[in-house]
């Protein structure tokens, strides 16, 4: 486990609710079954910054199932999305690749 916040998540086979982390596969089931939400208004320099450092903020939930667009590396940070779709939130990613530092949205 890497100490990091557990998120709720449904199993939907089970009938379950897991708490796990977004970082690793650690999941362990919920020994509470009420979910809050809790939503914090950031300053925007305090936004900015989190975008600034991305590729070595550790704070930053990352992936490796989808690669870099413009270089092809493996692991990409997920970024705090403040826009919306009609068809749902958009998803801004950036590479942590230090030399590429890309960043798109999906």
């Amino acid at each position: 486990m890497c100490n990091d916040i557990l998120y709720p998540k449904e199993d939907r086979e089970k009938k379950i609710l897991l708490n796990v982390c977004k970082n690793c596969d650690y999941k362990e089931e919920a020994d509470n079954y009420c979910v809050y939400r809790m939503e914090i208004e950031h300053p925007a320099n305090e936004r900015m910054q989190t975008l600034n450092n991305a590729p070595t903020n550790p704070n930053l939930p990352r992936t490796k199932n989808i690669p870099c667009p413009k270089c092809n590396h493996k692991e990409v940070a997920l970024l705090p999305s403040t826009s919306r779709r009609e068809s749902g939130t958009t998803q801004s990613f950036a590479c942590c690749n230090l030399t590429c530092g890309h960043r798109w949205n999906e």
